[in-house]
């Protein structure tokens, strides 16, 4: 018997390649100058792009990347923002 699998992806490829995307876009949408932080400013570029009522001021967004900021820099790394998101993003903050 001969097994064709041409054209056909593993479920757990799609999958892969499904959240590959989406990492992908939140980091796209949370850091646009490509600098693998993401600053005061744009977390409140990005709140305000949601339409989300936190973060509409400066100081609110300091007191949010403040409660995820371990390294203390005034910014969220990918290692920080991670740990943010697996306690519900930074909409659980505030």
């Amino acid at each position: 018997m001969i097994c064709k699998t041409e054209g056909i992806e593993p479920l757990g490829f799609k999958a892969n390649r499904l959240q590959k995307w989406q990492a992908e876009m939140v980091k796209n949408l949370t850091d646009p100058n490509g600098d693998g932080f993401i600053t005061v400013d744009e977390l409140k570029a990005v709140l305000s792009s949601l339409g989300l009522k936190q973060g509409k001021t400066l100081d609110d967004c300091k007191k949010m990347i403040m409660q995820v900021d371990g390294d203390g820099d005034g910014r969220v790394n990918f290692k920080e923002f991670r740990q943010m998101m697996k306690g519900g993003g930074f909409s659980a903050l505030g």
